[in-house]
């Protein structure tokens, strides 16, 4: 009987961590996602301040 409850008990936690696992990967994908695009747009800033500079 003990056995059984000690079972329930970890795979209710083994769960737990798998699911706090795939959200932080899917926070962690969405981070760099939007970082990227911040670093995008900060080089194709630059990128036009150089070009204004030469003209």
């Amino acid at each position: 009987m003990k056995f059984t409850l000690v079972r329930k008990v970890y795979s209710g936690t083994l769960v737990q961590a798998l699911k706090a696992v795939e959200n932080f990967q899917r926070r962690n994908r969405i981070y760099k996602e939007e970082q990227r695009k911040l670093r995008a747009a900060a080089r194709k800033g630059q990128d036009d301040g150089k070009v204004a500079e030469h003209h």
